[in-house]
This record gives C-alpha cells, sequence and structure tokens, in this order.
C-alpha cells in the first residue's frame, strides 16, 4: 500500500508466528516456565501482527511492556488501536505515532 512513501512491507502472519515461536525456544528452557521481566519494542508496527501473534505464543502475564511504534498513523492507526484494544487488559501497552528517530 505505501511501500515506496514509508519502505512498508506486510509480514504474513504464519511467519510472524514462527519467529515468536523461534523466540520463545531461546529464551526458555527445561528450568524457566515464564519470561524475566521484559519490555517490548517494536520499531515498525505497521497493522500491529507481531503485538497480535504475540499473544498466541506467549501469556499475556509473560511480559512487562510492549510498545509499538508506527509512523504512518493516518493508515495503520485505526489497526493499532484495534489491537490496543484486544490485548491491552492492564492498559500498559502504548502506540507511538511519531518517528522514534527524532
Amino acid at each position: 500500500m505505501n511501500k515506496y512513501k514509508y519502505g512498508e512491507v506486510f509480514t504474513p502472519k504464519v511467519l510472524v508466528s514462527e519467529m515468536w515461536q523461534l523466540f520463545k525456544e531461546r529464551i526458555y528452557n527445561e528450568n524457566i516456565t515464564k519470561l524475566s521481566p521484559l519490555n517490548i519494542f517494536e520499531p515498525g508496527a505497521g497493522h500491529g501482527i507481531f503485538y497480535d501473534t504475540f499473544f498466541d505464543i506467549f501469556d499475556k502475564k509473560d511480559y512487562e511492556k510492549y510498545t509499538m511504534n508506527e509512523i504512518n498513523e493516518e493508515n495503520s492507526g485505526k489497526y493499532l488501536i484495534e489491537m490496543i484494544e484486544k490485548h491491552n487488559y492492564c492498559q500498559k501497552d502504548d502506540v507511538l505515532f511519531k518517528n522514534f528517530f527524532n
């Protein structure tokens, strides 16, 4: 949609799921049953597919804070707000609509 304007490239949910699964395998082991306090910053949130898929792999209690950054509020804002409303039961997660390099 905005590939040339913003460099947007959408990642399929199945691939995102595999990525989270690999991450989970790297941080969990036989002796650990939950994550250490973990803050996640996603610099290019797009439509929130990484955030949405995160909850398919991890328990909602297994992290401290998830922050998504997106510069394209006009086209991605409603999707990110919907994701926050869907998963952010304790109001700890954020969406930042700005260029995090500034």
